[in-house]
């Protein structure tokens, strides 16, 4: 079966290979940006040798396979994996229609949401080509999972980010579930990223302050440890918010500010009368220490 447009269609087949077509399958589209896209099949192959499926895309047009992907399961990723590659190295123009075959993980929420976001998603990558930066580009859908009751407000974000150093750029898209009415780049940006600032916070006081340290065998040990770590956060957080208002750890994390801060070579001299701490004179964090101890000794 096939569909077909102005612009080209995608097909479905499938057929068995040996482990060494897999592996070749990469070679054969080296050259495939050198053709226009103008139609495309997929097909899902099994390797004679195992059990691990083996996804291709290859356009109608050029016989040149575009996406593949290879997984342990025939699930969703699979597909997922081999759409977006393919749908990355032909940069199809918009109209381009897509079909599958049979198959549950083809009508997989996550695969429809995947393909309808496509045109987002190459919106993007243009956008890149022209920039050179890291471009997102927002959009909604609607969509409802068999166990939802009704249909949902889908948040979708496209994004293309550069290469890292050794790398090759890549497509960073994103889905947001939502009931809040709004502009999507509003409610992705401004509401839903604000939640990451509160997973800093709590990954502060599991790293930063040794909260996740739990091997006792005693219940009461473990818990002790983290009261201790909260204890511990509360006064570091009044220190942070009071006594580095307006320096250049104000808004460090706790990691930064135990070992720039708090950690500093001192040496400890007894008498009989008293003990005395010599810090080292070449602290780097000097001024900070000093105009911190000051707030915090001020009387409130």
């Amino acid at each position: 079966m096939m569909v077909s447009d102005q612009h080209g269609c995608y097909k479905e087949s499938s057929l068995n290979i040996n482990p060494a077509a897999v592996i070749a399958a990469p070679s054969a589209c080296s050259d495939h940006l050198k053709e226009k896209p103008r139609a495309g099949v997929q097909r899902q192959r099994k390797s004679q040798a195992g059990s691990n499926p083996f996804e291709d895309r290859a356009a109608l047009y050029s016989r040149r396979i575009v996406g593949w992907s290879m997984q342990a399961t025939l699930a969703t990723e699979l597909v997922e994996a081999a759409f977006d590659l393919a749908v990355q190295s032909r940069n199809p123009p918009s109209g381009l229609l897509h079909h599958s075959d049979r198959g549950c993980q083809y009508a997989s929420g996550e695969y429809r949401l995947m393909t309808e976001a496509a045109p987002l998603v190459e919106s993007a990558r243009e956008a890149f080509a022209r920039e050179h930066t890291t471009q997102r580009v927002f959009g909604e859908r609607t969509y409802a999972a068999r166990s939802w009751d009704t249909t949902r407000r889908i948040i979708v974000k496209a994004e293309h980010l550069p290469p890292p150093k050794n790398g090759d750029e890549k497509a960073n898209t994103r889905f947001v579930v939502t009931n809040l009415d709004g502009d999507p780049k509003h409610l992705y940006e401004d509401i839903y990223c604000a939640r990451g600032e509160m997973e800093n916070r709590i990954k502060e006081q599991q790293l930063g302050l040794f909260a996740d340290r739990t091997s006792c065998h005693k219940f009461a040990a473990n818990q002790f440890r983290v009261l201790l770590s909260a204890a511990a956060y509360v006064l570091v957080e009044h220190i942070r918010r009071v006594g580095l208002a307006g320096t250049e750890l104000a808004r460090a994390q706790v990691t930064r500010i135990r070992l720039e801060l708090f950690k500093i070579g001192s040496r400890v001299v007894t008498s009989v009368r008293r003990i005395v701490l010599h810090l080292a004179s070449g602290y780097p964090a000097a001024e900070v220490f000093t105009l911190a101890a000051q707030r915090l000794m001020a009387p409130t």
